[in-house]
């Protein structure tokens, strides 16, 4: 949709209850985002163990066994990486020296843009492009912290975009 010069795109999943909206001046260029990952919709998981949105200003990913509506990250593609936005729709952010996250309704004016890169044993490192930490699960705290060391397990993305509100069902093998 063009209105008054700026471009309008709409985009929600399938199944989750979540839209993202975005603005863009017409004519502008698409985002410039590293190869190999696609935007969308995705649980972050180490060890069985799902992200849980932060429900403060600021905290750990907690955790919980299964997949939901509400524990699914929404990754955006941005100039030089992608934003990550919970099921409510508040941005994960990070600010300071804390390896904790932050969290805001807003988009913030930084620290708010994480590159995505698949590892060779196809775990991905999540790294916040501000003070180049990474997501790790540390089994120590039971949660998800953001660390410049390896000090916990790397997480997979798991595509979320058929959430429905339940728990996680492992598909059934074809006969």
């Amino acid at each position: 949709i063009k209105v008054r010069g700026y471009f309008i795109g709409v985009s929600s999943g399938k199944y989750v209850n979540t839209m993202t909206v975005s603005v863009e001046k017409a004519g502008a260029s698409e985002p410039e985002v590293p190869a190999g990952f696609k935007a969308g919709n995705y649980w972050i998981v180490a060890d069985n163990n799902y992200a849980n949105a932060i429900t403060s200003n600021y905290g750990y990913l907690n955790v919980q066994a299964e997949g939901t509506t509400a524990n699914v990250f929404t990754f955006a593609a941005v100039n030089g990486g992608y934003t990550i936005q919970q099921a409510d729709g508040k941005y994960l952010f990070m600010k300071g020296t804390y390896n904790s996250f932050n969290v805001s309704a807003d988009l913030p004016a930084e620290g708010h843009i994480w590159t995505v890169a698949e590892n060779a044993d196809g775990t991905y490192t999540i790294s916040n492009t501000l003070n180049d930490k990474y997501i790790q699960f540390d089994a120590n705290y039971n949660s998800y912290g953001c660390y410049t060391d390896a000090r916990g397990i790397m997480p997979v993305l798991v595509d979320a975009s058929g959430a429905t509100g339940g728990p996680v069902e492992e598909p059934e093998e074809p006969e």
